[in-house]
């Protein structure tokens, strides 16, 4: 097990992460890509919280790596997680949109759906959050 991994597995380093998200930050760019796999084993598991600071750290890589994570998220029970993988969702793709000007990560239609419905839900946060809008848009153009 990768030092990466342990450090997420770790539930107080999550939790903390999320107030001081330094060393998070810095992990989540050492994980392998199989990694990830391991992180979405223990969704079931985990608590609310710590699902809600692995997808946080989930935005800072591309959702080739992250976004079995990230779907996940999606469709978690808590409001929380899912409005959170939203912002990662919208982060992740956009930054490597301006990074590399493609997104590698094909989203089904079943999640684009997904997506915006849980948008439309949050269409009264838009003016405060403009990523949900730019999200939004994105989406449509997939």
């Amino acid at each position: 097990m990768s030092e990466a991994l342990a450090f997420f597995l770790n539930e107080e380093n999550v939790i903390t992460g999320l107030e001081f998200p330094d060393a998070g930050i810095d992990y989540v760019f050492m994980l392998h890509p199989s990694e990830w796999a391991d992180l979405v084993l223990e969704w079931p598991t985990r608590s609310a919280i710590w699902k809600e600071g692995i997808t946080y750290f989930a935005a800072f890589v591309p959702m080739k790596e992250s976004g079995q994570l990230l779907i996940s998220a999606l469709h978690d029970m808590d409001e929380n997680v899912v409005f959170q993988s939203l912002f990662s969702i919208h982060q992740s793709l956009t930054e490597e949109l301006d990074e590399t000007g493609v997104i590698s990560y094909i989203l089904s239609d079943n999640v684009k759906r997904k997506i915006t419905t849980e948008l439309q839900q949050r269409e009264d946060s838009f003016d405060e959050f403009p990523e949900l809008t730019e999200l939004l848009e994105l989406v449509e153009e997939l």
